[in-house]
């Protein structure tokens, strides 16, 4: 096993999750949707060492015209959009809004390496798609799962073709065993350099594309009888990167920087390839506008002054009501009340009271309670949230 691919694939898998989607007119401009995509999945192929001459890459602007049919084998991995409600490290980012979940290898210079999942916890502030951190259920030789609270500015919201080129930057430390430190410094230089037509297996969408300059330090401290040296490593790539018009991705490629920015051989490829869940035209899924479960998100802006948004998703109708209570448990507002279809729901509160009264700064707690016509069990969820004054 080569481990300087599986040191890639650890920074290649951060680009962000994926979704097919269809629209008709070539992208210049693209939005992340309102409300979140909360549920959405996507079914993804990874390979490695792939033939992307057909993708033309040394050649920006548009409108461009792109295939990519290659038969990719090694592995099956599933992208998704996440509540940050009872997700593994809310206590650490209960501040973001959504989670972009997918998996991770992490290297542990052994074949097979370890595998596992990693939330990567992100938000909306002014225009910009933003990062609290990312944590991941996988270890990395006998340490403990990776917790990286280093906030990163991820997308300016809209994106549009020739936005200003914009910089990544993280910064981590892994623990190895007995709690040995480790660092991994990110920094990526990203533009929007092209926007077209792209044609995968799974169908043609139209596309902006990101070319992404990155560069990856890693650090690791001797490890008796393991890895008795330490470990020392900077790598540098290209990845080019295809969204669609809600920031979906349909396809990524990466190879290492020396073979230049119109490289014919990636290193890895990441295909999508099917999707479900909130999110997907239905062209691609016809069950993909209901969502599987009931969620209550988290309200956006949040702290917010005067207004702020709620989201939910239903997975079957039911009669809804939306209320606010004070840290005193009152009641001082009902937001929503009604019968509401299966999907997903958006809601506004003014911050105002019962009697149209604008509330004090603090902290609220938003509660819906939603009843399914078909007769299943009520459903209820509470969240909170913060009112800057």
């Amino acid at each position: 096993m080569n481990t300087r691919k599986w040191s890639f694939m650890l920074g290649f898998l951060i680009v962000g999750s994926f979704l097919l989607s269809d629209i008709s007119l070539s992208q210049i401009t693209i939005t992340w949707p309102n409300p979140f995509p909360i549920g959405r999945t996507t079914e993804t192929k990874i390979d490695t060492v792939i033939s992307v001459a057909s993708l033309n890459l040394g050649v920006s602007g548009g409108p461009q015209t792109w295939n990519f049919n290659e038969t990719l084998d090694a592995w099956d991995v599933n992208f998704g959009i996440m509540d940050v409600a009872g997700s593994p490290y809310e206590s650490t980012f209960g501040d973001a809004q959504w989670i972009d979940h997918n998996w991770t290898y992490i290297p542990e210079f052994l074949d097979p390496p370890t595998i596992g999942e990693m939330f990567s916890y992100r938000y909306l502030e002014g225009n910009w798609i933003k990062e609290q951190g990312m944590g991941t259920t996988a270890t990395l030789i006998g340490g403990s799962p990776f917790v990286y609270p280093s906030p990163s500015q991820v997308y300016p919201n809209p994106l549009e073709y020739d936005s200003p080129t914009w910089t990544e930057e993280r910064y981590f430390e892994p623990k190895f065993i007995n709690l040995i430190n480790g660092t991994i410094e990110d920094s990526s230089i990203v533009s929007v350099d092209a926007w077209g037509e792209l044609t995968i297996p799974a169908g043609t969408y139209q596309c902006l594309r990101l070319k992404r300059h990155e560069f990856r330090e890693i650090h690791i401290p001797p490890i008796a009888f393991i890895l008795p040296q330490g470990r020392d490593e900077y790598l540098e790539t290209y990845t080019y990167v295809w969204l669609t018009h809600d920031f979906e991705t349909v396809l990524s490629v990466t190879a290492d920087a020396s073979l230049g920015e119109d490289f014919t051989e990636a290193l890895y490829v990441i295909l999508a390839t099917n999707v479900s869940g909130i999110g997907c035209d239905p062209t691609c899924d016809p069950n993909a506008s209901v969502p599987s479960a009931f969620v209550l998100g988290q309200n956006y802006p949040n702290p917010f002054n005067p207004v702020t948004y709620i989201q939910y998703a239903l997975p079957e109708p039911a009669r809804v009501e939306l209320r606010i209570f004070n840290l005193l448990g009152q009641e001082i507002a009902l937001i929503e009340s009604g019968i509401k279809n299966a999907g997903v729901q958006e809601t506004v509160w003014n911050g105002k009271d019962l009697h149209n009264n604008d509330v004090p700064g603090g902290v609220y707690f938003y509660q819906l309670k939603a009843v399914p016509l078909s007769g299943h069990q009520t459903l209820v969820q509470t969240r909170k949230m913060v009112m800057m004054k």
